[in-house]
């Protein structure tokens, strides 16, 4: 998995474009959820941060495993 919330967005965004035709946006509001912040503010200051452990088993979910 990618080190740093960015990376694992664009990552995550592959993996979904199987599943949704919204997967950057998927991507974008999962990390923020798992990051506690809002969209705006995640995509503002926390692109840099590295990835929570939450996510993975997030994107896991919304891919359907």
């Amino acid at each position: 998995m990618a080190d740093t919330v960015a990376r694992a967005i664009r990552s995550a965004a592959a993996d979904l474009e199987q599943v949704s035709i919204t997967a950057r946006a998927d991507a974008e509001h999962l990390m923020a959820h798992a990051l506690g912040v809002p969209r705006p503010d995640m995509l503002l200051r926390h692109m840099d941060s590295p990835v929570p452990d939450a996510f993975i088993g997030l994107v896991e979910r919304r891919r359907g495993h």
